[in-house]
């Protein structure tokens, strides 16, 4: 978007910061209609009906947006139950407890719909403030530092509705807040255009990964087998990691955290978390002595899985050492295991690894008491379905391919991500001004 602009060159000190001099400071309590409420009278979620009334919660909203299919439902009489909180067009709500300043915007309302124990509705006075202006004012640097200010030393962070009433916000002109909140949403709409083409690449691969995996490239094979693991192609053997494996498979390097800020880059359970192939450049340093490095240490084509971790979907979770720079080591809570890649293509098998199918017999081997756990018998000896080393690699191309392209589009989120930040932080504050649009003023 093309924008017009200047630097404002008259500015005063205001209770929330510098701000243009005929930026006036409103107080939100007297310039919008603000609710919450503690509780539902003992409503439970055995009470939630398939139909009626919906509930919005803190999870239901993504991004600005609300998520209406994935909310619950509540009778009639609930919903009548409390009219101050029955939610209408151009509401703004907000997360007040666990997790807060989850924001949405009530934009569309498929129906009747209130807000559960956990959230605020603010329905701001639209002759003062513009919805989605007041949105992107909550998502800024000056809100989080109020909510960060009000919750400190609290055990439970919690937004009360008295805190919210004494909110100061800036309130330039109503043409000028649409200009503001044109510019900051035509960014939005480029993150969540670009966020749509990653989710349709997920499934595409989710979807080939189901085929390639079990069935082989498409058209080349004709006969299968049945084996403890399902059908595969005839040509297909069925072995395990050990097998696969140069040297079997070891658990990783103890280090206390004094030990850690300068040496060698460690793989550690985040980064195994984080992406199918590890990226050795963001990696923590360690140090680490002479046989620690032998012993410890990880190559290319070298796979690592999660063997202890307090998230139970975390256990067994698995990356790929791709190309190495320097010297890496990898930490107790994960097992290395060395693949013999003139049997294996290392790729191929932690995508092997990573599927629905694999996962399901791996859980079936944890082990949970205060952590999750999966042994080195336990993980060495799970079934994988094996083509021929020439397939596995072409079958790895092509999920790697996609993998790229996703990756080319988290980067373009997290710069979009970046440029909307940068613009909050000057037209928020009217440090950059904006020409509203003549049919605007």
């Amino acid at each position: 978007m093309k924008v017009k602009s200047t630097i404002t060159r008259s500015r005063i000190q205001t209770p929330i910061g510098v701000l243009p001099a005929d930026w006036p400071v409103k107080q939100l309590g007297e310039n919008a209609y603000i609710k919450a409420r503690i509780g539902w009278r003992g409503l439970s979620a055995d009470e939630y009906t398939k139909n009626g009334p919906l509930l919005v919660a803190g999870t239901h909203i993504k991004g600005a947006h609300i998520d209406w299919k994935s909310c619950d439902h509540i009778s009639n009489f609930r919903y009548e139950e409390s009219p101050e909180i029955q939610l209408e067009r151009g509401d703004v709500i907000l997360s007040k407890d666990g997790t807060l300043g989850r924001i949405g915007i009530v934009e569309q309302l498929p129906g009747k719909a209130t807000i559960n124990g956990t959230m605020m509705l603010v329905r701001p006075n639209h002759r003062v403030f513009e919805s989605r202006f007041f949105y992107y004012y909550l998502q800024g640097r000056n809100f989080r530092r109020f909510i960060n200010e009000k919750v400190s030393g609290s055990s439970v962070p919690h937004i009360f509705q008295r805190d919210m009433v004494q909110l100061l916000v800036p309130a330039p002109s109503i043409s000028e807040q649409r200009k503001i909140t044109a510019i900051l949403s035509s960014v939005d709409d480029a993150i969540e255009k670009t966020q749509a083409v990653i989710d349709q690449v997920q499934v595409v691969k989710r979807g080939l990964m189901q085929e390639l995996l079990t069935r082989g490239l498409p058209g080349r094979h004709t006969r299968f087998k049945q084996t403890e693991i399902g059908e595969i192609p005839e040509s297909w053997k069925i072995l395990d990691l050990v097998k696969m494996s140069e040297d079997g498979i070891r658990n990783g390097v103890f280090k206390k955290k004094t030990e850690f800020g300068s040496g060698v880059r460690l793989i550690n359970v985040f980064d195994v978390y984080q992406n199918l192939q590890v990226a050795p450049a963001t990696l923590q340093r360690v140090n680490v002595t002479d046989s620690e490095m032998a012993k410890f240490s990880a190559r290319p084509g070298d796979l690592f899985f999660v063997r202890s971790s307090l998230k139970k979907e975390g256990i067994g979770k698995c990356c790929v050492v791709t190309k190495t720079t320097e010297p890496l080591v990898f930490e107790c809570h994960i097992m290395r295991v060395r693949v013999c890649q003139s049997e294996a293509d290392p790729l191929f098998l932690a995508y092997q690894c990573d599927s629905s199918g694999f996962r399901r017999r791996l859980m079936t081997r944890a082990k949970t008491v205060t952590m999750t756990t999966i042994g080195q018998t336990g993980l060495g000896s799970l079934p994988i379905a094996c083509p021929p080393l020439q397939e596995q690699r072409r079958i790895s191309r092509i999920l790697s391919e996609l993998d790229s392209q996703v990756e080319i589009e988290n980067r373009k989120v997290t710069q979009l991500k970046e440029v909307k930040l940068a613009l909050m932080s000057v037209l928020l504050n009217g440090e950059l001004r904006v020409t509203p649009d003549p049919a605007a003023a």
